[in-house]
């Protein structure tokens, strides 16, 4: 069902409006290279991941913003670990569109990442 004509958000799964152009970022990365993948793409936030590719965090461009007005210029070389929100929940592609509100609701909560398995 197509959340437009009618769904709800209750049974409208996330894979419905979310976006599949993603780039995720390391923890070791700096909030330099951080802001030009943002500024770059557009983006106001990036999973972050481990060696084994497995999200750990996010890193948004509050972050990074909050960094810069606490020590200046000096914000662009401090790592992503330093800053970035470590990763408490995460959600899979038929998720509802309502649970990921419902998650969105707390505090310093960003766009929850979506796991999805890698096509083949």
């Amino acid at each position: 069902m197509d959340f437009k004509e009618g769904g709800s958000a209750d049974d409208t799964p996330i894979s419905m409006v979310m976006t599949r152009r993603v780039a995720a970022v390391r923890p070791e990365a700096t909030l330099e290279t951080v802001r030009d993948l943002f500024l770059d793409n557009a983006f106001s936030g990036a999973p972050v991941i481990d060696t084994n590719d497995r999200p750990i965090g996010i890193i948004s461009k509050t972050d990074v913003l909050r960094q810069w007005r606490e020590v200046g210029d000096r914000a662009l070389h401090t790592l992503v670990s330093e800053v970035m929100m470590p990763l408490a929940f995460k959600l899979t592609e038929d998720a509802s569109i309502a649970r990921a509100a419902a998650l969105m609701a707390f505090p310093a909560t960003t766009a929850p990442p979506v796991w999805a398995p890698l096509s083949a």
